[in-house]
């Protein structure tokens, strides 16, 4: 991380967290004037805004940031809005599967519209909605994959057509179900069992759980 970057991100860390982000926009105003060029202070803080939204922690703190930048400098906020509401939704998603959902609702609304637009939720309520479906479906593709590891064929697939109902299309659920079908025979023979589940992982890679990928010798 460049110098700028990684000092500004300790000042943002250690003195605009732990007082609720007030004076940020003072520190914000003496990294600009301590930037040597407009692109320079462009980059870093876009830099920053990744670097922070690694840390589920940090995330809201990023959403004061993102805002911050907007009102600063709306072009600079621009390029991060796609980026920023995939990662936004998958932050709602990660609170929503862990059972706090007025955590979720509290980050939602405190999100810039824009972002709801552009992971098209539009709505608050709209984004919570959609999160809560996407957890569902994730928490039954796991279900899939356990069941299907653990040799229990009927239920692996059960469970791959739960996360599709729970949000059609999710990473290639219907796909899976469907694979399943079409070789039950292998999947439940001890003997073919390990070739058809590696010929599954290998069409659904991203899907597959890293634990099961690193069972069968893939990265």
């Amino acid at each position: 991380m460049p110098e700028e970057v990684s000092k500004f991100r300790f000042i943002f860390k250690e003195a605009v967290m732990p007082a609720a982000l007030l004076g940020m926009t003072a520190i914000f105003a003496g990294f600009n004037a301590s930037a040597s060029k407009e692109q320079g202070r462009i980059k870093a803080c876009q830099e920053i805004i990744k670097d922070l939204s690694n840390d589920p922690v940090d995330r809201p703190k990023t959403v004061a940031l993102y805002a911050l930048l907007k009102r600063y400098d709306a072009d600079a906020a621009k390029p991060l809005e796609g980026w920023f509401a995939e990662v936004s939704l998958d932050h709602t998603v990660a609170l929503m599967q862990d059972g706090r959902t007025k955590e979720a609702e509290a980050f939602v609304k405190a999100l810039p519209p824009e972002l709801l637009k552009a992971d098209g939720s539009v709505t608050a309520e709209k984004a919570v909605s959609k999160a809560g479906s996407i957890a569902n479906a994730r928490t039954w593709e796991r279900a899939g994959w356990d069941n299907l590891e653990a040799g229990k064929v009927e239920e692996a697939q059960v469970a791959f057509q739960k996360s599709e109902k729970a949000y059609p299309s999710f990473r290639q659920s219907f796909e899976i179900s469907k694979y399943i079908d079409a070789h039950k025979a292998e999947l439940a023979d001890p003997a073919t069992q390990k070739t058809a589940v590696d010929a599954l992982v290998e069409k659904h890679s991203f899907s597959a759980p890293k634990s099961l990928k690193s069972r069968l010798g893939r990265p």
